[in-house]
């Protein structure tokens, strides 16, 4: 699985919880449209003979199929997000693994997404010494 930056797997599970979000939002809906038509107490009594009531445009079996479907989401993407955070941790324990200027190098570079040169002005070294640290350390987070 390749997420190009650690910007852009942060990005990725920040995309899934959201999609969590609105999975949880839709399963809450249909759940309360599940018991919309449930027996409850008559509040009032209809004079006009007509018939009225609280009915439902959605059959109970098509509730009871987006109920299901929205639970598999949410199955799923709290999965996916455990497994990014997980990788996330990952990532960030083999940086701290580094020692020294080449930790800092890749926590900028791969972390912070900065650009070599913005590094090289950071960190006060040439930029000719970043990019020797930066090949020898060439992207070793994402090697899964």
């Amino acid at each position: 699985m390749d997420f190009g930056s650690f910007k852009n797997l942060v990005l990725q599970r920040e995309m899934h919880e959201r999609y969590l979000e609105i999975a949880e939002e839709n399963y809450n809906y249909y759940k309360k449209l599940l018991h919309k038509d449930a027996p409850h107490e008559i509040s009032s009594i209809s004079y006009d003979g007509l018939p009225s009531g609280n009915g439902n445009a959605m059959s109970l079996d098509r509730i009871y199929m987006y109920l299901q479907k929205y639970e598999s989401m949410i199955e799923h993407e709290t999965w996916t997000i455990e497994n990014l955070k997980k990788l996330e941790k990952e990532i960030l324990a083999k940086v701290m693994q580094l020692d020294g200027i080449d930790q800092k190098v890749v926590y900028l570079r791969d972390i912070k997404g900065m650009k070599l040169q913005e590094i090289a002005d950071e960190l006060k070294y040439t930029l000719d010494y970043i990019k020797e640290i930066s090949k020898r350390n060439k992207n070793p987070l994402f090697t899964h």
